[in-house]
């Protein structure tokens, strides 16, 4: 909570950690955290998050089964701008390994079969970050990035989304099952 490995913790609120179920069956991995996070200290409860979360619902219901889940991001600092104080779109690649530790100690504790990276710069590190044997990976658009595009657009690509978690959603389910 008092990490100080890169520069972003000049400018956070709080360290955003995770939340959800721990253990868990499917791991969400985002960017990083947005203005909400960093002042509740929460992965993915602004306005993406909740795009997010309604995408996950609609996907549970469609695949007639709710895995347990946990949220995360890359970093677990807000990136700002150290002039202008804004949020920044992509955290320094030094940011982002200075964070790798803490990435996999929290993958550990989940101990997930699946892990869901969301975004572009989530798809781009996780692999190189998580030490972890997934039964399934899979990666989808950021809800944030959904929220910027035109009306049918977004459409298209929550819908894809939803497609995305509901099939993994009866992977994780059958995996399951077969256990048994």
């Amino acid at each position: 909570m008092d990490c100080q490995k890169c520069q972003l913790h000049e400018l956070r609120r709080k360290v955003v950690l995770g939340r959800g179920t721990i253990p868990c069956e499917v791991l969400f991995v985002g960017e990083a955290p947005g203005e909400s996070e960093d002042v509740l200290g929460k992965p993915f409860i602004g306005q993406a998050g909740k795009a997010l979360d309604d995408t996950i619902t609609k996907a549970v219901e469609d695949a007639g089964y709710r895995p347990t889940m946990a949220f995360t991001n890359l970093i677990g600092c807000i990136p700002r701008d150290t002039e202008t104080r804004k949020k920044v779109n992509e955290p320094a690649p030094e940011c982002i390994e200075a964070c790798q530790m803490r990435l996999q100690s929290f993958t550990k504790l989940c101990k997930p079969q699946a892990i869901v990276m969301v975004g572009s710069l989530s798809q781009k590190w996780s692999p190189k970050m998580i030490d972890w044997d997934f039964q399934f990976s899979i990666d989808i658009i950021h809800p944030a990035a959904i929220l910027r595009m035109a009306y049918m657009q977004a459409v298209f690509y929550e819908q894809k989304t939803c497609v995305q978690l509901r099939d993994l959603f009866i992977k994780v389910k059958n995996a399951k099952d077969s256990d048994s």
